[in-house]
């Protein structure tokens, strides 16, 4: 009996601990526009600016982070998606479709968000095979090319602060460096390891595994846990808590769309965000942990709403 009391309290207290989070003002329209639909909004490392793209991932905007100002990057075929700013926040990594004689090609590009410039890392081929991701403090980038892992120069000055090694997907497994993580993990095997994410302090890994749902672990693979079904997982800034969206569907269409907040560390989960106007997808939380970018299906515009303990 008393153990079963000593667990009930430790439930209640990791309920309240991810009960305090909640919304303090309403969600409002922050980008839209006349003439596409408008997605998969991310902040810029400083949170003074917002990437995002049009529907069927086509091209890259930018904004400030009023959501002014709204300039085009690049409007190559699905660039904007899997794209990522660059830790020091001054460029964006792109893989984009090109077509060739019906052959469909993946070209990964580098765009400095001041100057436009773009770079090409890989000229567009058939290889690549895996969303690029930034390492070694942007000095590299790292993704799977003719079934290999690939590393290539950017030819940015890479931050000192190296602890945060990203990982690239091969196959069922998460790579750090060279070396299969979760490769050996047997429930992972024949699936595919998707949206994975980092916390700020880059020790844990946040990803999606087909069919199974969200897990979080450190990126040595220890401490693997399963968090449920939630989508599109954004961290909040104490590296305890993700913000997901967790959605229902009749087949066909998106019927609805919540936010919820999960503690990595207990799994337990609370609704955030429920709003009957609102089919809220691909939320992005703000570097300072108060603001939450979100796709609103209903509309095809990106909403903004506040967040406080």
């Amino acid at each position: 009996m008393k153990l079963k009391l000593i667990i009930a309290l430790m439930l209640a207290s990791s309920v309240v601990m991810t009960a305090q989070f909640k919304v303090k003002k309403k969600p409002i329209r922050l980008i839209s526009s006349s003439e596409h639909v408008c997605m998969n909004a991310e902040w810029a490392p400083d949170g003074q600016m917002i990437a995002f793209t049009a529907e069927k991932n086509t091209g890259i905007y930018l904004c400030d982070k009023k959501g002014k100002n709204v300039r085009l990057l690049t409007n190559d075929e699905n660039a904007g998606f899997g794209f990522s700013w660059s830790e020091q926040g001054g460029n964006i990594l792109v893989r984009s479709l090109h077509k060739k004689n019906g052959v469909r090609l993946k070209e990964i590009a580098l765009y400095d968000v001041k100057s436009y410039k773009k770079k090409v890392l890989i000229e567009a081929n058939r290889g690549v095979k895996s969303v690029p991701q930034f390492i070694d403090g942007d000095a590299s980038v790292v993704l799977v090319v003719d079934r290999k892992l690939q590393r290539v120069s950017t030819g940015l000055p890479g931050l000192k602060s190296g602890e945060k090694q990203k990982a690239v997907i091969v196959n069922s497994a998460i790579m750090k460096g060279d070396e299969a993580v979760f490769s050996n993990n047997s429930q992972f095997e024949g699936r595919y390891i998707f949206n994975q994410t980092y916390s700020p302090n880059g020790k844990k890994v946040a990803f999606q595994v087909n069919g199974l749902g969200l897990y979080v672990a450190n990126l040595d693979g220890t401490e693997l846990t399963h968090l449920g079904y939630g989508e599109q997982a954004s961290w909040l800034p104490d590296n305890q808590h993700l913000l997901v969206a967790v959605v229902k569907d009749d087949g066909n269409v998106i019927t609805e769309g919540l936010i919820e907040v999960v503690n990595v560390n207990t799994a337990v989960s609370n609704v955030l965000l429920a709003d009957s106007e609102i089919v809220a997808l691909n939320p992005s939380v703000s570097p300072d942990g108060t603001k939450v970018l979100i796709d609103n299906v209903t509309d095809g515009a990106i909403y903004m709403f506040e967040i406080e303990k």
